[in-house]
């Protein structure tokens, strides 16, 4: 998430914008919790359906193919890592097979 707030100058103005907002709401209604709320969207809405469903982004290898059962299931657990980590939670607290 650090990574992702210290190159917020290449971000797109309307990212930008929605983004300043969150940050802004979680720091009024949770004292301290602007990264966090920031990070779990950036992540759950952009980050995480572009890695599980490449092909829908552009960033598959062949054009509108989807990867192969196996490829799926690993990236759809590398998104379930990310999205814990963005929200500050313990990868594998709710699913004991990720520990």
């Amino acid at each position: 998430v650090g990574c992702v707030v210290g190159n917020r100058d290449a971000a797109p103005a309307a990212l930008k914008h929605v983004v300043n907002n969150l940050g802004g709401e979680g720091a009024a209604r949770y004292a301290g919790s602007e990264t966090r709320a920031v990070g779990g969207f950036l992540f759950l809405r952009l980050f995480c359906p572009a890695i599980a469903l490449p092909q829908y982004f552009g960033l598959s290898i062949e054009a509108n193919r989807p990867p192969g059962p196996r490829a799926r299931r690993g990236l759809i657990l590398c998104t379930k890592v990310l999205q814990s980590l963005a929200n500050g939670v313990a990868a594998g607290a709710k699913e004991p097979y990720m520990k």
